[in-house]
């Protein structure tokens, strides 16, 4: 639903004590335990310290841990020769389990030691010094290395070769390429390494503009090759793990190494034009089953609903301590009985009795939007609201169920007293929680008496599909996949180890979703895949989905799922998605 321009005049001139909100802030601490691993390897003595403090604990022999923080504190775990680890305390945090990862120690070295380079100052001295070369984990010297690093321009390569590793291996002596009979563009190659099994040696692996692969890319024309480079030495390669154990061939195309200035746009999903990054349909796992807990299964043998009630009841099953567990219940209900009062009667039981806990409710909330109770749904955002008067997310989540509810001109202004508090007018948003409440807010201004006119029309195929995510869990990590009609993908990541800074901004700033764009340059089918690395607790993780279609104009409509997620390293599908520009009767 749209809104007229003029009841901006009125919205604006209300008087709001919005500092006030904002500044609340909660005292409590928490206590908060968890275990940490390598590997899946317990881990000893980690050090786990409060920032700016002189407050340590350190893991048992189980790698079990215990602490108190405040809301706002930064942990960091640390161990010799592992990558130390930061995540900041939010309201809810009680379990923290951290899975540790080597430290790329010869890299760090050499750029700190050695070099005193930061990868910025890298970044900058990489156009002019064809030492560098570009990997997913920064920029590293070909030159002064602890270790081998064989770095050559593009310009070096012969293009009489059938692709690059024929045009490589005139560089590298004793570098052997394997080409199937049946099929010559999938080669092989073995890289000459003095720690490499002659009986069975492994493959080489290859990482074209940051991106890892098992197959060499042959589609890359050699005169888009910027640099080149081969890596040897294990220590070097930990990172990569026993993928890397053929060696690594790192490919900078000129595309992908191009610096593109985007700031203050919406940039819609084409970055998948920047690299030749095939998505192949046979490397995408099967989407498993939740796991059913062993009573639901026993539920399931019920042939009446009388009788799954009346064993719920002898169990007291909704008594479980784990809130989802006591939601999987209902779900079951709803979904195997239809029995949606009952569902609703759980979910209103989860609410007053974690009625303290933001990531639960959200949750709930999530479930009730899926089920359309939008009445409902507004009562627990408003909860959350009170919980967490400094979440951005906070304002966002009732401003949009307020629209669910029809009631758009509370929607309104609850976006506009974010935006003048923020002032957000005076000030570019690019990203973040500011950026969509800027776009809902923008979108909800440009309403029309919903009569489309020749200039809607016209301005409405220039539109094309958002999508927003949300996630109840601050921690989840996870990467989405968009794949574009052409097959090419894009990952986006929320991973901590490849993005800690975006991750610490969401804490701070107090929101968990991100939002992405399709423009109508790109019609077709686009498949949306996750894959889920967990979230620091032995809780699932719930993602909302909103997608709008025909995006900004008269015709936009909005479908919303819900997923809940578990299962662990398996690239699933969420959806697919035609994105299609407006076609109306009589026009060209």
């Amino acid at each position: 639903m749209k809104l007229k321009a003029p009841w901006l005049r009125s919205i604006l001139l209300v008087s709001f004590l919005f500092n006030t909100v904002l500044g609340l802030s909660q005292s409590n601490s928490n206590l908060i335990s968890g275990r940490i691993f390598d590997e899946g390897k317990p881990m000893y003595n980690v050090s786990i310290t409060i920032a700016d403090s002189d407050i340590v604990a350190v893991s048992d022999e189980n790698g079990f841990y215990e602490l108190r923080a405040s809301p706002g504190e930064t942990l960091v775990y640390s161990h010799l020769g592992m990558e130390t680890v930061e995540v900041i305390v939010e309201d809810v945090t009680s379990i923290v389990n951290i899975a540790m990862e080597p430290r790329f120690e010869e890299l760090d070295e050499v750029v700190v030691k050695k070099r005193k380079r930061s990868q910025k100052a890298l970044a900058e001295l990489y156009p002019k010094d064809k030492n560098l070369i570009k990997t997913g984990f920064g920029i590293i010297n070909g030159e002064g290395m602890g270790f081998k690093v064989n770095v050559w321009e593009g310009k070096e390569l012969s293009m009489a070769g059938i692709d690059f590793l024929t045009a490589l291996q005139s560089k590298v002596p004793g570098m052997r390429i394997y080409r199937p009979p049946g099929d010559p563009t999938r080669p092989v190659a073995f890289l000459p390494r003095r720690f490499n099994s002659i009986s069975n040696p492994a493959p080489a692996l290859y990482e074209l503009d940051g991106i890892t692969y098992n197959e060499a890319p042959t589609w890359i024309d050699i005169a888009n090759i910027e640099r080149i480079a081969v890596i040897n030495s294990p220590g070097a390669l930990v990172r990569y793990g026993a993928a890397a154990a053929g060696g690594l061939i790192v490919i900078n195309t000129k595309v992908g190494t191009f610096e593109r200035n985007e700031q203050g746009e919406k940039i819609p999903y084409d970055q998948a034009r920047l690299r030749d990054n095939i998505f192949r349909e046979s490397e995408l796992g099967s989407v498993d089953k939740v796991p059913i807990p062993r009573d639901i299964e026993i539920l399931q043998k019920s042939e009446t609903l009388e009788e799954a009630l009346n064993y719920l009841k002898n169990k007291d099953l909704l008594s479980h301590p784990s809130a989802f567990y006591q939601m999987d219940v209902g779900r079951y209900f709803m979904q195997q009985w239809r029995a949606r009062d009952y569902y609703l009667s759980v979910l209103k039981s989860i609410v007053k009795n974690y009625s303290q806990n933001a990531v639960i409710l959200k949750s709930v909330a999530y479930s009730l939007e899926e089920i359309e109770e939008f009445d409902l749904a507004l009562s627990v955002y408003k909860q959350i609201l009170r919980l967490r008067p400094k979440y951005g997310q906070s304002y966002r989540d009732l401003a949009h169920i307020y629209l669910k509810n029809l009631d758009t001109v509370r929607s309104i202004e609850l976006l506009t007293r974010y935006i003048l508090y923020k002032d957000l007018k005076s000030k570019p948003v690019l990203d973040g929680i500011d950026s969509i409440i800027q776009t809902d807010f923008d979108n909800l201004l440009e309403g029309t008496d919903f009569i489309a006119t020749d200039e809607d029309v016209n301005k409405a195929v220039n539109h094309g599909t958002r999508m927003v995510f949300e996630w109840n869990n601050g921690d989840a990590e996870f990467e989405l996949q968009f794949v574009n009609p052409e097959n090419r993908y894009y990952n986006w990541k929320h991973i901590y180890k490849d993005n800690a800074e975006q991750i610490k901004k969401e804490k701070l700033e107090g929101y968990s979703s991100e939002q992405f764009f399709i423009d109508d340059t790109m019609p077709g089918k686009w498949q949306i895949n996750l894959k889920y690395i967990g979230n620091k607790t032995f809780d699932p993780t719930y993602l909302k989905s909103t997608i709008y279609y025909n995006y900004g104009t008269p015709f936009e409509k909005s479908e919303t799922q819900l997923f809940r997620i578990t299962q662990k390293k398996v690239n699933s599908n969420l959806f697919t998605l035609i994105n299609t520009p407006i076609a109306v009767a009589g026009k060209p």
